[in-house]
């Protein structure tokens, strides 16, 4: 998150714009005295799909004072992809993917779709796959946030 995007204050129609340094910060020095005691909304612009918590919230310009905005990553709610046999390429069934104790199938056509309770959700994830007779295949640090679908062979033992 740090060194990456931008935090935008819009006031009317005027936007003002700054980058976000390696603090995870934004500061805006040279602000119109203007708009001092005037109310802002504050917005982040981020290459990852980081919003503010309360998004409609409104904040009061002081001078001198910092607007701290609390953030979250979003979209990290599920996983889905194909898994396929690593020598036939065709689509397998019933293939057991799981994160921690929460686990979902893959259907006629090799396709699951995992949905992440809000207590395991995290910008990457350690996933598991397992069908009897094939080797159990885990992969470290998937990403939810990148919507990317997940495309596995697996090797039978």
């Amino acid at each position: 998150m740090s060194g990456q995007g931008k935090v935008v204050l819009d006031f009317g129609t005027t936007r003002e714009e700054e980058p976000i340094n390696q603090e995870g910060e934004a500061t805006f020095k040279e602000l119109p005295s203007k708009f001092i005691g005037k109310e802002v909304h504050v917005s982040i612009h981020h290459p990852q799909p980081y919003f503010p918590t309360l998004r409609d919230t409104i904040y009061k310009l002081e001078k001198g004072k910092s607007i701290y905005l609390e953030i979250e990553l979003t979209g990290i709610h599920n996983i889905k992809g194909t898994i396929l046999d690593f020598e036939t390429e065709k689509p397998l069934d019933s293939v057991r993917v799981s994160v921690q104790n929460i686990a979902a199938y893959t259907d006629n056509y090799g396709w699951f779709k995992l949905d992440i309770p809000s207590e395991l959700q995290a910008k990457f994830l350690r996933v598991h796959f397992y069908k009897e007779s094939y080797r159990m295949e885990t992969i470290d640090s998937i990403a939810p946030h990148t919507k990317q679908e997940i495309e596995l062979s697996l090797h039978k033992n």
